[in-house]
């Protein structure tokens, strides 16, 4: 289990935004790998996380539809834990390829630097097995996410209907420590 602060750190090893994103309340998280005890209440945060975008795309979002018990048996699952687990990110490796497949904050949690944390996290990660770039999709009328991805460093490469879904496929180029 790694403990991570919270706040904001230097603009020179971080872009901009991403420090920006940095509103916390200096508070001490752990984050770790999720084990299928914790997979209960990752579908309950993807619910909470997402529940309101049920109206406006029409049916429930895809990260609420995630197995992920499933996803703790073949890919990389991070939990953020302050008391209780209050975001969680999923990374995929597929044919070499690095794949943020769902990232969540609790919304009682969020504003408070978690998904940046989890972000930093996950590229440490990816970057330690020799990834150089890694890429996600979101639901093209999420623009909230849209947004916090543009601003947390992601460009937008492409976007196109898959599975029913209109998407928005973002890629990030991973800076190596």
């Amino acid at each position: 289990m790694q403990m991570i602060m919270a706040m904001p750190v230097c603009a020179g090893l971080v872009n901009a935004a991403l420090a920006k994103s940095f509103l916390c309340y200096y508070q001490l998280m752990n984050i770790c790998c999720a084990t299928f005890s914790d997979a209960p209440n990752l579908v309950r945060l993807a619910h909470e996380a997402y529940r309101h975008y049920i109206g406006r795309i029409g049916r429930p979002p895809a990260p609420m539809l995630a197995d992920f018990n499933r996803h703790i048996i073949d890919d990389t699952v991070f939990i953020a834990i302050n008391g209780v687990i209050c975001g969680y990110v999923v990374l995929c490796y597929d044919a070499g390829c690095w794949r943020l497949d769902n990232i969540a904050v609790a919304p009682s949690s969020q504003g408070q630097g978690i998904g940046a944390a989890l972000i930093r996290h996950s590229e440490s990660f990816m970057a330690k097995r020799g990834g150089i770039s890694y890429q996600l999709y979101t639901n093209e009328l999420m623009h909230e996410n849209i947004n916090w991805y543009q601003n947390t460093g992601f460009c937008e490469i492409a976007r196109r209907e898959d599975h029913g879904f209109k998407r928005v496929y973002f890629e990030k180029t991973i800076h190596q420590p």
